[in-house]
């Protein structure tokens, strides 16, 4: 497929937004004051005079906000209230009541006395199509990309919202199916069940060598380690934001040169009409060519809400096993999440704890050579690895009027991880002897500090002016399972501090600019300057809107970080990397949204970066103290040279009745353009970099009927090039000279993969207002081989059977 020219697609887009009508804004601006009719008389609670100043929230802030004004109870369920969309709320002495009338207006929700002090929010006579139906709105309040909140429209850069009911319909492990399936440019290669760690193939192209990964929060917490996310349970996500490319990182810092996403946990409150406890037990038979008979797994999942809707908590707990898809690869995880959430009428606090922990044994892949298959010492003296990861945080916001905002977010997060398999070279750790197992772990903690200044500037106009600063404490140690463990070496502190000052401005709810600067130093490193600056332009009324954006971002991710210590070879890289250059990535992302009614979005994006002092481990010299016919390579980090990133990215959902159907398409062209003066690895200028799709592609079709749920996904990843993995290790085995496998003559073994097709169905039963059945079907195409080269294995057809409870 020929990707339209900038030019071409740019002379489109503002045909397409001088035609559109401007008589009517997609939002209407927020009044000056909200005033009620003197003649109405609302009984109680609703009479209760409330005063509050409160411009561009979320409606489920305003609607606590005003229960907590006027001290009463308020009970409603997400399922029929656009909770994420943008509202204002500015009275002054007026009854409750006409405050929750501006905030339900469109919703078709009526509000009803139940109680001297309690009020609730019923579906509407005629329910409006459940969240999950819906296309994604740009009025929907996101927190991230800006530092208060903001509604997508006002955004200059691409941002998508994966919700948690997707993840959720896929059970454990679906967070490679979900975003694969819905976030254009992005792709993560499908993992075994024994693997720990995600595998980002492409995010927007290469920004790292096998470490490519998005700088990863968890309700504004920084994980020490994005690649162990795995361990979340979909049950506590309400959502997953992600920005792809630079531009988020000068509100988000160094690490983030590849992007950010934000994992935005459920903090509803406990309705008293919706169900206070939830269950479900899943099983599956997964098939396989290397293991006799049908591989069973099992999952299961209790939750639990107490509380009100202004004072709330809720836990929920998953733990299961899964089987030997190959022989001696089993799985057992356990995770927990719990959340607190208190509403007062000027501040809001947030808390949030959680843990997982997981054991897996991680033999050898059968396809290799028996000469080659040497044991990896684990936990106990076998294959055994084990990873735990936990956060503990809180997030404070004060909201003392409608010009002040402020937020206090502190927490840890930490992980720990022995017996991992180092798999991110051409040569697989059970062949060479050399390349041992990960043994370490890390602790993060954060306080980040902001304060956010909004200024009406008359009619439709407004700006904000933020300013927040961070310092984090990273404590780290990691070493290589080489022996006895008194040989493990002793961690190392690293302290960064980092403060930004962003602005935005909206005029006349039409054109909405944004710009920032960021400095941050950490221990070692000199301080560096990170800037931001992008517009958007919305045209058209609210039946259609059109909006065209432009950013520009700079990233920078130090080579000393902790996922490289964990991953790299402990201390010894960590010594490698000081002395390399920083990794850094920058450049331009501009496109078009276009949304026609609740029908039709559209959004299509072109993006050109460019990546620099990419690190890359590299097989720089022989070590043939292993005897004859053992060869082994040493490796160390070198910085590459220059990457080039250029590419568009599309994504479409249609609504039409009960059904929705949702694409996502990518083409990216991720290619060397220089090297690095004292590089020794297997590139060259021109090349293309290696294990990068050049194209992706996902189409998901959901029906909802009746109390069925039906919904099919079938995602592409296509042509890319990798290494002959399975020759090498054959090659290897054989005794071949260990300088076969090391710099220019391991381009020997590249091969073009022509691409991958993950075919999945699920199918839901409402069985009463308590119980519900679905049956899913996972790699429908039995593809066991072939992702993300000819060496790994994954699991095949998968058929499962869920019962869920609530009451």
């Amino acid at each position: 497929m020929t990707a339209p020219a900038p030019g071409r697609a740019l002379r489109w887009a503002l045909l397409l937004a001088a035609a559109l009508p401007s008589t009517a804004t997609a939002t209407a601006p927020c009044p000056s004051a909200i005033r009620g009719d003197s003649a109405r008389a609302w009984a109680p609670p609703l009479d209760r005079p409330v005063t509050i100043e409160a411009d561009r929230i979320s409606l489920r802030d305003g609607l606590d906000r005003l229960a907590a004004s006027a001290g009463f109870r308020l009970s409603y369920s997400g399922d029929h209230l656009p909770l994420d969309r943008q509202v204002c709320l500015s009275v002054r002495a007026e009854p409750a009541g006409v405050a929750l009338l501006h905030l339900l207006a469109g919703t078709g929700v009526e509000p009803l006395i139940v109680g001297p002090a309690q009020v609730v929010l019923p579906p509407p006579a005629q329910p409006e199509p459940a969240p999950l139906a819906a296309p994604v709105e740009l009025a929907t309040i996101v927190v991230t990309g800006s530092p208060a909140g903001q509604a997508r429209r006002e955004l200059p850069l691409a941002l998508d919202v994966v919700r948690g009911e997707d993840l959720r319909q896929w059970g454990d492990g679906g967070l490679a199916a979900a975003l694969s399936g819905a976030v254009p440019g992005l792709w993560l290669w499908a993992q075994a069940p024994n693997s720990v760690l995600a595998s980002y193939a492409s995010i927007r192209g290469a920004s790292s060598f096998g470490l490519s990964y998005p700088k990863v929060y968890i309700d504004g917490i920084e994980l020490a380690n994005p690649l162990l996310l795995t361990g979340l349970a979909p049950e506590a996500v309400d959502r997953v934001e992600v920005i792809r490319g630079p531009q988020g990182a000068a509100l988000y810092g160094a690490d983030a040169i590849s992007g950010v996403m934000n994992v935005v946990t459920r903090q509803e409150g406990a309705d008293p009409a919706a169900p206070r406890f939830t269950a479900r037990s899943d099983v599956s038979l997964t098939g396989t060519d290397y293991a006799g008979g049908a591989v069973v797994g099992q999952r299961h999942a209790l939750g639990a809400r107490l509380g009100s809707q202004l004072t709330s908590g809720a836990v929920h707990l998953a733990g299961g096993t899964e089987g030997a898809y190959i022989p001696g690869a089993a799985r057992q995880f356990l995770s927990g999440h719990g959340t607190l959430r208190h509403v007062a009428e000027r501040w809001m606090l947030t808390g949030l704890g959680r843990f997982s922990t997981e054991v897996a044994d991680a033999p050898p892949s059968p396809l290799l050579p028996d000469s080659s298959v040497r044991p990896r010492r684990g936990l106990a003296g076998g294959t055994s690895q084990s990873v735990l990861t936990y956060t503990l945080g809180s997030n404070l916001r004060i909201l003392p009027g409608e010009r002040w905002s402020h937020s206090v977010v502190a927490g840890l997060d930490g992980y720990r991880l022995e017996g991992v398999a180092d798999e991110r070279t051409p040569i697989t750790s059970a062949t060479d002897s050399a390349l041992r197992a990960a043994v370490g772990g890390a602790v993060r903690g954060t306080l980040r500090l902001g304060t956010v200044r909004h200024q009406p500037l008359g009619g439709a106009s407004w700006s904000d002016l933020a300013l927040s600063a961070e310092h984090s404490i990273l404590r780290q140690w990691a070493s290589i399972d080489s022996g006895p463990r008194d040989n493990r070496a002793s961690g190392s502190t690293r302290h960064t501090s980092g403060a930004s000052l962003t602005g935005s401005a909206g005029l006349a709810e039409r054109l909405f600019l944004s710009g920032g600067l960021r400095v941050e130093g950490t221990t070692g490193n000199d301080p560096v300057l990170i800037p931001m600056a992008g517009a958007a332009w919305v045209v058209g009324g609210s039946s259609v809107s059109l909006k065209l954006r432009a950013a520009y971002g700079k990233g920078v991710r130090w080579p000393t970080g902790a996922v490289r210590t964990a991953f790299s070879g402990g201390p010894q890289a960590t010594r490698s990397a000081a002395g390399l250059d920083p990794e850094e990535q920058s450049g331009l992302e501009a496109g078009a949204d276009l949304a026609v009614e609740r029908t039709v979005t559209l959004s299509v994006t072109r993006f050109d970066q460019v990546a620099s002092g990419l690190i890359q481990r590299v097989g720089v010299a022989l070590d043939t103290s292993g005897g004859p016919g053992q060869p082994r390579v040493t490796y160390a980090l070198e910085n590459v040279g220059e990457i080039t990133n250029h590419g568009w990215e599309a994504a479409v959902s249609v609504r039409g009745g009960p059904a929705v159907l949702r694409g996502a398409w990518s083409e990216v062209d991720s290619r060397v353009r220089r090297l690095a003066p004292r590089y020794g690895g297997d590139l060259l200028p021109g090349d293309r970099m290696l294990e990068v799709p050049r194209h992706t592609l996902s189409l998901t079709a959901t029906v909802r009927q009746s109390g069925w749920l039906a919904t099919g996904t079938v995602a592409r990843a296509s042509d890319w090039i990798n290494y002959d993995r399975l020759q090498i290790a054959q090659d290897f085995a054989a005794g071949q000279p260990a300088r076969n496998f090391v710099g220019q003559r391991l381009r020997s073994y590249w091969r073009t993969y022509p691409g991958v097709t993950r075919l999945r169905l699920s199918v839901s039963r409402d069985l009463g207002s308590h119980l519900g059945l679905t049956v899913t079907g996972d790699n429908l195409l039995d593809a066991q081989r072939g992702e993300p080269d000819n060496l790994t294995i994954v699991p095949g057809r998968s058929v499962g059977l869920a019962l869920r409870a609530a009451w």
